[in-house]
């Protein structure tokens, strides 16, 4: 050191404080980016363990709730793969068979097409599935192992064409078809070029051509709507290339099946008038096995028994809903109503907002066809132009069946009827599907209120077991004759409110048809008097909803007088939809089914009245609400801080108004802010912990087709879990047990994977063919969509799975997707069709848990509801963001259903705190967002307003935990504790030497410093 100048110093600072400012930015990004993805890195590199720390007294108690089916995830992934297989065996749909299906033993094939090779399995963003899982099975494996004899040449050529690039748009062997107007990848279709197929005509003599056609969209992609640069009308219907290679298909085969890959409808009327195309099957979202049971299909090894989830019309773009189908652009945008939109945390003030318009009403789907056909608007109802090619619930079968109704009844309040179904063929055996539907009476009594009814409208469904040539199945179903009720929206109640549900008098036909068209046999049920269920006389439903259960699941009888009815919650709604003054949109309408018909938003649409500009602009959520939370400070403050000596565990199996809730929050402490924020405020796949109250970190995964959910790579967050068929192929089932089994097998490889919440069933509707979401949500129907999801909620809840039925409400399409796109229709639409599934599921949906009792310490068993987790959409209902929508959630969800649980809003990254409260305010208990967004939090810790807000979203989240998995273990007085993750422990351990070696290079700065200064 003798030797140090100080030029020296001045070089050794100069190469230190670099090196220093480098490490502490690596290791800060390092941090930052590691939290950020965490979901991620726990998938990959696994979670942190769970222990358990129970109280001296209660370490002998029993505390495995949930029965662990599977010692290992190999087990169970083999378990859930067999589910998923009878899921595709039976959700696949022949379309279309000229006698040619199934194929012999001795068919020599010919795969064509880009999605053999490339295959879809699932929709894109959350519903994505990882397909490079070994358990995933591609087409070429579903075809190989049904059949043995392949026209290797094409197979060959076409697998190094489609392989020839890193990705389609750098291929040459493909032609690329790109939307004219709001290009996106996502949207450019691919296929081979004619010049691949080249000298391969004469390989394919004698062979099967088996044509694979795929669509897919997802999350932030719709189907585009636009025409393409090759004259494709749309994005769903056939490219030029695709055409060409149906012709080269046609030209060179001895016959052609065509395999349709996409969760969405596709508009293919060319196919099944072809006569050169002999079989049309619609596979869907293939999910792990869906190229299995293809297989299994065409070889006749499983006889097919899907039934469409949804209508596909004969032309796309004369469907009711294409006028209004939002597809990105300014047509759909206001230009004088302004709110505010925040993104990436910066404010964009005087935002014009987009809407749509459901001028459809609730005539959706096959509910408009039949409507329109059976009053003579339609003419010929599977026309070309403006019909039918396939109705809601259609799909073909190897054999034949037959269905007769051997027994009805409509006395009391319910109707049921049994139905006799017999398999009429004489070579396969076979599952049959019964559709029941009820026809309502239309009077002047309806044209006068206002009320819309569908000559059509699903009510029952059942499928059959398999039944054998000549054998048959007696079918019992019944329905409550309430669910035959119309909803009012401009009845005037007498008690200050508005609108209600009512059941006219009258003569209901009851049908089972083979599809929503195709009547089998039919019965007449009579009403002999028109009921209104307002306040004064709800519908069984609503006081089964809103009351206690007891032990076995059944409601028990609420206090006369107490029930809520359904009435008016949106006269926003209603107002726009039939005031001219307030909107000029249609509402289409029996009374005037031609002049009422859908249009498309012109420029005056888009010009908002006075009316509708201020109530979007009241209802920007980035401001403090009009009753802040100030003028309710009057409100005794709640208490806090008490040492009650609960923790969380004392209370699974204790209801929803146990005095012990009460007890457990007074320990609430209201003095650290952050940890209170991450636990309601940060929940993006998880909740953090709340020591007052002993309640642990929570772990959710999202995923429509299991715990799939893939990252920005395509890679599963969770290894050996199974991914599922997609919804709207679970739909095609029609098979309510199957469902159940879906949800328990999740369930399962959940308790494996220590996950305890699951971002589905998704349970909004297909409005439109064009929605990106199609592959998430099961169908066009609400009772069709209502009963499967009821099931799979229970068979996870049994489980020990808690599911967060998604994305309540209108999130039908990704357009112009944020909190202030106001969607606008009549709340009888709202209530009849959007609303109905989540009615259905959440009232409905049974789990069975087990506890310890307080007292005994025996474990006691009590079937509670399983409808405990809710999650909001990323839109408004009318002009009010749905998460913060009071009279969404407040109103309906936990007024009207009753619901007690946990509702939580969708990514919600960027935003302001004024929204947080907004949301607290509504009902709305948990901002899903992550570390990587603005750390959002309630701007209100102190006022009383404040604190019984914060203590009812703690309440309801544990109200949902304490009674899932995350309980599993955990006796009465129990703590468990969560250590950190391996990623977590290295991060650690390189942060610590990070530090380590700059506090040493700091105090050899210091050191030279001092030293030098000393010799100076």
């Amino acid at each position: 050191m003798k030797n140090l100048t100080k030029s020296g110093i001045r070089r050794l600072r100069r190469t230190l404080l670099p090196i220093m400012a480098l490490l502490l930015a690596l290791s800060c990004t390092l941090t930052a980016g590691m939290y950020a993805n965490a979901s991620t890195l726990n998938g990959l590199f696994g979670r942190g363990g769970r222990t358990v720390r129970p109280l001296e007294q209660s370490e002998d108690l029993a505390a495995d709730y949930y029965v662990q089916a599977y010692s290992s995830k190999a087990e169970a992934l083999e378990a859930a793969r067999a589910v998923s297989l009878q899921i595709s065996d039976e959700g696949i749909v022949l379309l279309k068979n000229n006698g040619l299906l199934p194929l012999s033993d001795s068919a020599i094939l010919s795969p064509m097409g880009l999605r053999y090779y490339l295959p879809y399995y699932g929709g894109s963003g959350s519903s994505a599935i990882g397909s490079d899982e070994e358990h995933t099975i591609t087409p070429a494996q579903g075809l190989h192992s049904a059949f043995s004899s392949f026209n290797t040449v094409l197979e060959k050529r076409l697998s190094q064409a489609a392989n020839a690039a890193e990705s389609p748009a750098d291929n040459s062997n493909l032609i690329a078809a790109t939307p004219l107007k709001g290009e996106v990848e996502e949207n450019t279709l691919y296929e081979f070029s004619a010049s691949v197929y080249g000298e391969l005509g004469d390989t394919c003599a004698g062979t099967v051509g088996v044509v694979f056609l795929g669509r897919q969209t997802g999350e932030d992609c719709d189907a585009s709507t636009s025409a393409y640069d090759d004259g494709t009308p749309h994005m769903l219907s056939l490219t030029a290339s695709e055409q060409d290679m149906l012709s080269f298909a046609k030209a060179h085969c001895e016959s052609v099946i065509v395999v349709l890959a996409t969760s969405s409808p596709m508009e293919v009327a060319q196919l099944e008038d072809d006569l050169a195309i002999d079989a049309i099957i619609w596979l869907g979202g293939a999910g792990s096995t869906g190229y299995e049971s293809l297989g299994r299909i065409l070889s006749g090894q499983v006889n097919p028994s899907g039934r469409l989830p949804d209508l596909w019309d004969s032309d796309f773009t004369q469907a009711p809903t294409f006028a209004n189908q939002d597809d990105g652009s300014d047509r759909f945008v206001y230009t004088n109503a302004f709110t505010t939109l925040i993104i990436r945390d910066s404010w964009n003030e005087n935002v014009c907002p987009p809407f749509r318009e459901y001028e459809e009403g609730i005539y959706l789907g096959y509910r408009y066809y039949e409507t329109a056909w059976d009053t003579g608007f339609l003419k010929d109802y599977d026309n070309r132009t403006s019909g039918v090619l396939y109705p809601f619930g259609y799909g073909l079968s190897y054999t034949t069946f037959s269905q007769e109704i051997v027994g009805f009844s409509d006395g009391g309040d319910d109707i049921s009827l049994t139905v006799r179904v017999t398999n009429t063929g004489t070579r396969y055996s076979g599952k049959e599907v019964v559709q029941v539907y009820f026809t309502p009476p239309y009077t002047d009594l309806d044209q006068a209120y206002a009320i819309e009814k569908s000559t059509a409208v699903l009510i029952q469904f059942a499928k059959t077991d398999l039944l054998a040539p000549g054998e048959y199945e007696d079918i019992s179903l019944s329905f409550a004759k309430e669910d035959m009720a119309s909803y009012c929206y401009t009845r005037d109640n007498g008690d200050g409110t508005t609108g209600c549900y009512m059941l006219e008098d009258g003569a209901y036909t009851i049908s089972i048809r083979a599809n929503s068209h195709d009547i089998l046999d039919s019965r007449t049920a009579t009403v002999q008097d028109t009921i209104w269920y307002d306040n004064s006389n709800p519908r069984q439903s609503e006081l089964d909803a809103q009351a206690e259960l007891d032990d076995s699941g059944q409601p028990l009888p609420l206090p006369a007088n107490s029930g809520q009815a359904a009435v008016n919650q949106f006269e926003q709604l209603n107002s726009y939809m039939s005031d001219p003054d307030v909107s000029s949109a249609v509402r289409l309408s029996r009374a005037d089914w031609d002049g009422t018909q859908p249009t498309a938003p012109a420029d005056a649409d888009r010009v908002a009245s006075d009316k509708v500009a201020g109530w979007i602009a009241a209802a920007d959520t980035t401001r403090p609400a009009a009753d802040s939370l100030e003028d309710k400070s009057s409100l005794p403050i709640p208490a806090s801080g008490a040492d009650n000596g609960l923790v969380l565990a004392d209370l699974r199996g204790k209801r929803y108004w146990d005095p012990m809730w009460i007890l457990l929050l007074y320990q609430i402490t209201y003095d650290n802010p952050e940890e209170l924020r991450l636990c309601l405020f940060q929940d993006a796949y998880g909740t953090g912990a709340l020591s007052d109250i002993g309640k642990p970190e929570s772990v959710e995964h999202d995923g429509p087709q299991g715990l799939t959910l893939a990252d920005v790579n395509g890679q599963n967050w969770i290894k050996d879990v199974c991914g599922y068929p997609a919804a709207p192929v679970m739909a095609a089932t029609w098979n309510q047990a199957l469902m159940y089994d879906f949800g328990y097998m999740v369930g399962q490889e959940a308790l494996l994977s220590d996950i305890n919440g699951w971002y589905a069933p998704g349970l909004n509707i297909h409005r439109s063919p064009f929605g990106g979401r199609a592959s998430e949500y099961f169908s066009e129907d609400p009772l069709l969509s209502g009963m499967l999801g009821a099931q799979v909620i229970s068979g996870a809840g049994d489980a020990g799975l808690s599911c967060a039925a998604k994305h309540f409400v209108l999130m039908d399409t990704e357009a112009h997707k944020n909190p202030h796109t106001c969607v606008w229709l009549t709340e009888q639409a709202l209530r009849e069709i959007y609303l109905r599934p989540y009615e259905i599921a959440l009232k409905t949906a049974r789990k069975t848990i087990r506890y310890i009792g307080e007292e005994d310490g025996v474990t006691h068993i009590r079937t509670m509801r399983a409808g405990d987790f809710l999650m909001a959409g990323d839109c408004a209902v009318g002009p009010l963001w749905s998460a913060a929508n009071p009279a969404l959630l407040t109103g309906v969800v936990r007024g009207e259903w009753g619901f007690q649980g946990t509702i939580i809003s969708d990514m919600h990254l960027s935003g302001s705190d004024a929204q947080v409260d907004r949301l607290l305010q509504a009902g709305c208990d948990l901002l899903m967002s992550t570390s990587s967004g603005s750390p959002l939090n309630a701007t209100d810790y102190q006022s009383p307003a404040g604190q019984r807000l914060l203590r009812m979203a703690v309440k309801n989240l544990c109200y949902t935990l304490v009674n899932s998995n995350l309980m599993q273990g955990a006796a009465p007085g129990s703590l468990i504790e969560s250590s950190p993750a391996p990623w977590e422990l290295c991060l650690a351990v390189f942060n610590g030497t990070v530090a380590l070696t700059l506090a040493a290079m700091a105090v050899l700065l210091v050191w030279t410093a001092w030293y030098a200064h000393r010799r100076l």
